[in-house]
């Protein structure tokens, strides 16, 4: 992240604050180091192609966080849209039976 931000983002020492600071520190290691650790915790107990179908989960997890935490709505369109990816991702994982 710190080398894309200076290859291609422009910035002043001027304008770093303290607390800037802090929350890019907490931005690159808390929730990337989660995203990380459970991503390499998943290939070790799972496929690499059924580890990778989970992450078509991450707009469930968006959207639900957005409702409950940002208090965006949820109408009927948006749980539609969600049943439809969570069904897809289950249609993939299905194994065919020959």
């Amino acid at each position: 992240m710190l080398v894309t931000g200076f290859a291609f983002e422009t910035w002043s020492m001027e304008t770093l604050s303290t607390k800037g600071c802090f929350l890019w520190l907490y931005m690159t290691a808390v929730p990337m180091g989660l995203c990380y650790l459970a991503w390499f915790s998943a290939l070790r107990r799972l496929p690499p192609a059924t580890a990778s179908m989970a992450t078509l989960l991450t707009p469930v997890m968006g959207v639900l966080s957005a409702s409950l935490l940002l208090s965006e709505p949820f109408t009927d369109r948006e749980a539609i849209a969600l049943l439809l990816t969570v069904g897809g991702v289950g249609l993939s994982l299905c194994k065919k039976s020959s």
